[in-house]
C-alpha cells in the first residue's frame, strides 16, 4: 500500500524562496509549476482560539527566477484555479495540465498546448467599490 501524502506541503514551498509580484513587471515569464495551498487555522495551544488564519492560496515558479516562489493573486489566481478544477474532473482526458505527485504540484502539458503559458505583473489598481483598496493586475498570454 502506498502511503497518503495529501498533507504534506508542495515541495515548491519546501525548496524555494517567496519572491515578489513586482519582479515580475518588466516581461511575460512561462510559468513552470503551480499548486494550491489548503486553508489553515493555527491555534493557541493553552487557549484554542484561532489566532492566525491563512487563505486558501495558488503559488507559481517562472523561468528566470530559479528557486523562487511566487503567489498567485486575483485573474492569475482565478486562471490557475480553473486548470485545477479541469483536471480534478476529469484527470482521464488529455490534459491540459499534468499533476505531479512527488512535488504535489501542477506543470502545463507542453504536448498538448505547443506553446508556453505566460504571465506578467501589471501592478495595483485601486477597486472601484472602494478606492481605500487594492488588488494585483495580471497578463497571461495563453
Amino acid at each position: 500500500m502506498a502511503l497518503v501524502k495529501k498533507s504534506l506541503q508542495p515541495a515548491l514551498l519546501n525548496d524555494t524562496e517567496k519572491g515578489a509580484s513586482e519582479d515580475l513587471q518588466d516581461k511575460f515569464y512561462e510559468v513552470e509549476e503551480f499548486t494550491y495551498v489548503a486553508h489553515r487555522e493555527k491555534k493557541d495551544e493553552e487557549t484554542g482560539e484561532v489566532i492566525e488564519i491563512n487563505d486558501d492560496m495558488i503559488c507559481f515558479s517562472v523561468k528566470g527566477f530559479e528557486n523562487t516562489y511566487f503567489w498567485a493573486s486575483t485573474s492569475l489566481y482565478d486562471f490557475f484555479m480553473d486548470q485545477i478544477e479541469a483536471y480534478e474532473a476529469d484527470p482521464t482526458k488529455i490534459p491540459e495540465v499534468i499533476y505531479d505527485e512527488d512535488r504535489k504540484a501542477y506543470k502545463f502539458n507542453m504536448e498538448k498546448l505547443k506553446k508556453p503559458v505566460e504571465i506578467k505583473y501589471g501592478g495595483k489598481v485601486k477597486l472601484k467599490s472602494d478606492p481605500q483598496k487594492s488588488c494585483n493586475t495580471w497578463a497571461i498570454r495563453a
